[in-house]
């Protein structure tokens, strides 16, 4: 029998494929007047948040097996292409599971359990409809305790399989499937790239990097990315990095999983004037079958190399320049208050582009390590092809030692603690490549799109979420 992929998913969770009746929260959707500028100096925001004030007496309580209490409720949106939530006050006691099911999509996260109590911002589920599900021994029922503090509504990005050509999200045309024959020679490095999600509503890449301390039996996980990402504006612990959410065939194939993620720990340095952020997760990613990237902080200018990103939200996509880069100081990105000025590498693509949730990714040389991380530009795609406009890379060299007083921030320490001599460093592979693509389109065949680099808002008012709660009963999951 060939059942539909969320079906079987959730044929691996007990009870949900027919699942009883369970309380239901939906959430309206109404005109929220919110003018969004597109411009690639801020991260791309594909949600907007709804608070909201349920508590576990909004649920419903069943015992599917001997000895083991559920509890369930479901939380919808009409027109949602995703959903996330923010949980108060957890309290899950040992042996507690809790996970949040996409109901349209089949993906399932978690399950959390009693480290994860306090404050837990759920990662993205796509779809229009999800359920918030636990199960613990029913003798500790009463140990349980939570509040959803905030919903957020999925209007861009992360898009189902049920739309247009399986898109994860809407990348320009002329972007690089890094499943394409093109990205061959660089399976190892496209291993190290991120999706970030800042507050379940913003978006924007990063890159696993590595450090001198690392070794196979013990690392800590730095991701490389933007400042301008907006890291000083939230928690950490908001901060979620989705790894190898690549699609599965060069233009075509499944959407990428996005069931590999880990929060932030610590936003550990950044800098305003070289404009980067490194932040640390909060957990081992050594199973994720990762590649820690390398990086040349010397300053030599490369010869040519590559970008890989998460434009729009999509699946990773890569992007390749020649030797016509150079440096450049003062450059101004963005405008009004958003407005900022960052040394950089000025790159022109030969094939690929940047454009909205690209921010932060990095630039790497032709000996395959990190040289900078994106902060904007006027790259995008026209008709199929890269438009000769420029994107800039603020410089690593410049972010290693620091020129951020105000902040007090360098890689160096972090990166090489204890070395101030040490200016490069290789990769640290804890995983295996894919075979080699051998066919396909030489770019990801998707619709065409706005285009623009480096992370911009998308240009258009945005129907949300109103300040209404409505409940619904007895509403069964459907298929």
């Amino acid at each position: 029998m060939n059942l539909p992929r969320y079906a079987l998913l959730l044929s691996l969770l007990p009870g949900l494929a027919a699942a009883a009746d369970y309380p239901r929260h939906a959430l309206p959707a109404s005109q929220v007047q919110e003018a969004v500028e597109a411009s690639k100096d801020e991260p791309l925001r594909y949600a907007v948040a709804q608070a909201i004030n349920l508590h576990t007496p909004d649920g419903d309580w069943d015992n599917p097996a001997a000895d083991i209490a559920r509890w369930r409720l479901g939380i919808e949106s009409e027109g949602a292409e995703s959903l996330a939530l923010r949980l108060e006050d957890l309290r899950l006691p040992a042996g507690s599971e809790l996970r949040w099911i996409g109901e349209d999509s089949g993906d399932v996260q978690g399950p959390f359990g009693a480290t994860d109590a306090g404050t837990l911002w759920l990662p993205v589920v796509r779809g229009s409809r999800a359920l918030l599900e636990l199960r613990l021994p029913a003798a500790l029922k009463d140990q349980f305790g939570l509040r959803i503090a905030e919903a957020q509504h999925g209007y861009e990005g992360f898009r189902q399989a049920t739309t247009a050509k399986g898109q994860f999200g809407r990348s320009s045309s002329c972007n690089v499937d890094v499943a394409c024959p093109a990205a061959n020679g660089w399976r190892t490095q496209v291993r190290s790239v991120v999706l970030l999600t800042i507050n379940n509503s913003a978006v924007c890449s990063g890159t696993l990097v590595n450090s001198t301390g690392n070794t196979g039996s013990s690392q800590t996980p730095y991701i490389l990315t933007a400042n301008h990402c907006g890291f000083d504006q939230v928690t950490p612990s908001s901060i979620r990095a989705y790894f190898n959410v690549d699609r599965g065939g060069c233009g075509s194939g499944a959407d990428g999983s996005i069931s590999q993620n880990v929060t932030v720990a610590e936003v550990v340095a950044r800098s305003t004037t070289s404009d980067f952020a490194l932040l640390r997760l909060n957990g081992s990613v050594a199973g994720f079958n990762v590649y820690f990237a390398g990086w040349d902080a010397n300053g030599a200018t490369p010869a040519s190399g590559v970008a890989i990103h998460h434009p729009a939200g999509d699946d990773k996509k890569i992007s390749f320049y020649g030797n016509d880069t150079t440096k450049v100081d003062n450059v101004q990105i963005g405008s009004d208050s958003r407005k900022f000025t960052v040394d950089a590498w000025k790159v022109f693509w030969n094939l690929g582009t940047t454009q909205p949730g690209s921010s932060g990714s990095a630039l790497w040389n032709q000996d395959g390590r990190v040289i900078g991380t994106l902060s904007g530009g006027g790259a995008a795609c026209s008709n199929g092809a890269p438009n000769g406009q420029p994107d800039y890379f603020g410089r690593l060299e410049l972010a290693w030692s620091g020129t951020d007083k105000a902040l007090g921030s360098s890689l160096q320490p972090y990166l090489a603690p204890g070395d101030t001599s040490i200016r490069s460093l290789g990769g640290l592979d804890l995983g295996t490549n894919p075979p080699p693509a051998t066919d396909g389109p030489p770019v990801d065949e998707e619709e065409e799109d706005d285009g623009g680099g480096g992370g911009a808002l998308p240009a258009s008012l945005l129907a949300g979420l109103a300040a209404l709660l409505v409940l619904r009963r007895a509403r069964r999951l459907r298929p």
